[in-house]
């Protein structure tokens, strides 16, 4: 029965991933470089909240001094998250309430993110 409701958990998640932009991905027809002209450089009207995290380096990919990370990150009505990379892990976000713009290196127009909408973040991934 376990096993049953953990393959239903898994096909849900995959299913409702697989419509979704993923952080930093363009809308069709939107891609281009955006040279971060006019972006903050600090964050504004932002509040993070760490959950729970788990240490790596006891897990079996061993990494020293990194943690698995569950974090709740409030941005209030006209909050700014500053750019920042996904160059060393990556990261999921998920939009609980509302809607947030996402802008990328990689796009000419911003990318509209809405409530439940989960959107990975991979390597490589540069945005604010």
């Amino acid at each position: 029965m376990q096993t049953q409701a953990l393959r239903l958990t898994a096909a849900t998640a995959a299913s409702t991933m697989m419509g979704l932009a993923w952080a930093g991905q363009c809308c069709a027809g939107k891609l281009a470089t955006n040279d971060r002209l006019g972006a903050a450089t600090e964050p504004v009207g932002i509040v993070v909240t760490e959950l729970a995290s788990i240490g790596l380096e006891r897990e079996n990919v061993k990494l020293d001094q990194r943690r698995l990370r569950l974090r709740h990150v409030t941005i209030i009505s006209d909050g700014i998250v500053r750019p920042h990379e996904r160059e060393e892990r990556r990261g999921l976000i998920m939009v609980n309430a509302g809607e947030i713009s996402q802008y990328s290196i990689k796009c000419a127009e911003p990318t509209l993110h809405t409530a439940r909408e989960v959107a990975p973040e991979f390597m490589g991934t540069e945005h604010w």
